[in-house]
């Protein structure tokens, strides 16, 4: 009964013109090629929406997180979306962090969202807790709710509500600036940069299928529009976010609701991230799932998988071009032989400079065709 009121709910919606915008949906290619070793710049695990606090969630990540350690090499970076946990206690913060330590920090970078604040109640009353936990944990001095990290040279761009509203974001001036920022340094030779939100922007991914009448779904209009003002000015800036639990979807969703996990917005390339601890309400629903994100010199390769089966879902993986980037690529040393320098001492001077080849993981799961079935994945509608 509750896929059918699901399934109900969802055209209604439709016919109704509340629906993500008409924006360009990447198709995802029929086969995910294998990317070559010497090819990877940079490999992410993307996970969202963890929850701490609710039952069996702790289990979850720790599940997540044994598998995201056994598997990533030096060249790999660990993103979180946001609502790590579930009210904003500080108990469930310290949970989270306990797991979250066992990766390297310095290639970590985690947002805060609703349920962080405190639920349903004043953001007040645990924004505290979590700038001290963060602040704690990453040796940060900070009263902010946004900041900045790099990941192997990469520029992440973490973003934060500075208000009240629990269930949107207030997004200051003073924050915007502080983006742009960011943006102008970490995108020099078309570098790629992540901007981390857990809000998606306003009509993406569905949010208003979801949230049709109830606020608070994405950004707000007006802050959505100067968000976008500063993300449009640069090349290969790629916006995650999570909040929506709404699983990993692609070309069926995208037949049917002209909503996607990935989309182009006003040129922007927009990433939500499905529920890691709580389970997703449409398309691949099971819990334990996010996305790795690879980059290579002349694209962004985005994956769904399940870390909890190690299942690559290549039915949702898609290819996005990277625009006018120049890897820095280091040079390699002159062994001075034909002058008749020491070799060895040439070698020795610049091994310091030279990053070893980072090692590809995992390997592609066949998918399940049933996982993705509208009227059998629809999961119940509870608040995110």
């Amino acid at each position: 009964m509750k896929r059918l009121v699901c399934v109900i709910v969802a055209f209604l919606t439709l016919i109704a013109g509340i629906h993500a915008s008409a924006a360009e949906n990447y198709e995802a290619p029929a086969e995910t090629a294998q990317v070559a070793e010497d090819e990877v710049l940079l490999k992410i695990d993307l996970i969202s929406d963890t929850h701490i606090g609710v039952d069996g969630t702790e289990e979850i990540l720790s599940s997540v997180m044994n598998r995201i350690t056994r598997e990533a090499d030096d060249n790999t970076g660990l993103i979180v979306a946001g609502d790590v946990t579930n009210s904003g206690e500080k108990y469930q913060m310290n949970a989270f962090l306990k797991e979250l330590q066992r990766f390297p920090k310095e290639r970590t970078a985690f947002c805060f969202g609703n349920h962080d604040y405190g639920l349903w109640s004043s953001s007040e009353s645990h924004r505290g807790t979590m700038i001290e936990g963060r602040n704690e944990y990453f040796g940060m001095d900070s009263k902010k709710d946004y900041y900045s990290t790099e990941i192997n040279g990469y520029k992440v761009v973490v973003m934060g509500n500075e208000g009240n509203h629990v269930n949107s974001a207030n997004i200051s001036g003073a924050q915007l600036k502080f983006l742009e920022q960011e943006l102008d340094e970490g995108s020099a030779n078309g570098k790629p940069v992540f901007v981390l939100c857990h809000w998606p922007l306003r009509n993406t991914h569905g949010e208003r299928l979801l949230w049709p009448i109830i606020p608070g779904g994405a950004l707000s209009s007006s802050d959505t529009a100067k968000v976008k003002a500063i993300l449009k000015k640069y090349d290969n800036v790629f916006y995650i976010s999570g909040h929506l639990h709404m699983g990993l979807n692609g070309a069926l969703f995208q037949r049917l609701f002209n909503i996607c996990c990935v989309e182009e917005n006003d040129g922007i390339t927009c990433i939500n991230a499905p529920c890691c601890g709580k389970g997703n309400r449409f398309g691949v629903t099971g819990k334990g799932t996010g996305m790795l994100l690879t980059v290579t010199k002349d694209k962004l390769i985005i994956e769904g998988k399940n870390y909890l089966t190690g299942e690559i879902y290549s039915k949702y993986s898609f290819d996005i071009a990277l625009k006018n980037f120049t890897p820095e690529v280091p040079a390699e040393a002159d062994t001075g032989a034909d002058e008749g320098i020491d070799a060895d001492s040439i070698r020795d001077l610049y091994a310091g400079n030279v990053e070893p080849a980072p090692q590809e993981t995992g390997e592609a799961a066949v998918f399940n065709e049933e996982e993705y079935e509208l009227a059998g994945n629809c999961g119940e509608n509870e608040a995110a």
